[in-house]
């Protein structure tokens, strides 16, 4: 069975050899076109609205002055704490 199988394999070779070779009929590749992405603008940053008054915004300032000591005292605390650990004083 196997053989034979073989044998019908090479008499299509031969015929495929024998024939002449026909063109494929050229259908030209589509037309490459780019992929559409929208554009679509960057965020804008939030920015919160200014003061609409000196007082409000002296307010603000006095607020954000008072967080800025807070989070000094927390860095002189650590910075502290590591001269300890050295052996350092202050």
């Amino acid at each position: 069975m196997l053989e034979s199988q073989i044998e019908a394999i090479r008499k299509r070779l031969e015929e495929l050899k024998s024939s002449p070779p026909t063109a494929a009929p050229s259908t030209p590749p589509p037309p490459l076109t780019p992929q559409m992405v929208p554009m679509v603008p960057p965020p804008i940053p939030y920015m919160p609205p200014p003061p609409s008054t000196p007082e409000e915004e002296l307010a603000e300032l006095e607020a954000y002055k008072r967080e800025l000591e807070e989070e000094l005292k927390g860095v002189e605390a650590r910075i502290s704490e590591l001269k300890q650990m050295l052996g350092k004083k202050d």
